[in-house]
């Protein structure tokens, strides 16, 4: 009798040894699955098992299908359009350049949570350029508020 850990990860058995041998058949164990004689304690790979070595040499491909292929990494849109809207508002609308900081700030943070994500360059070049904007359009409101009060103090 044997206990054997399946491709899931799950301990099964006691089972015998015809058992594992038709499992070897199915493929649903193969030569680096792990199994254990009852009554022992350490786990070996089945190919350490000479009763099994004529079922894996006759063993079919695993069950279990090949990972899929790895998609490419995401654009991060958000990155693009925070850093657009940045340097709109550095031309004119102004206040855009809070919603091209919320976006950038956004876009940032999800290339931190999702590593795949591209647009970290991007995120960052928009939030720099839009609170740049943001500094640019209050020190233009202070300085024409400041040349307000100035004139009408020397009026």
């Amino acid at each position: 009798m044997y206990f054997v850990i399946g491709a899931d990860q799950r301990e099964y058995g006691p089972v015998s040894s015809d058992d594992v041998r038709t499992w070897i058949a199915q493929g649903r164990l193969s030569a680096r699955s792990l199994a254990r004689p009852d009554q022992t304690v350490g786990w070996r790979p089945l190919l350490d098992f000479p009763e099994f070595g004529q079922a894996l040499a006759q063993a079919a491909p695993p069950a279990y299908s090949s990972p899929a292929p790895a998609q490419p990494p995401a654009d991060n849109n958000m990155a693009l359009a925070s850093l657009i809207l940045g340097c709109v508002s550095l031309v004119c609308c102004q206040p855009v350049a809070i919603v091209g900081l919320v976006l950038g700030l956004i876009a940032l943070n999800q290339t931190k949570t999702h590593p795949e994500r591209k647009g970290r360059g991007l995120a960052i070049a928009g939030v720099s350029v839009s609170i740049a904007a943001i500094v640019l359009f209050g020190v233009l409101a202070v300085f024409g508020a400041f040349r307000e009060v100035i004139g009408r103090i020397f009026k």
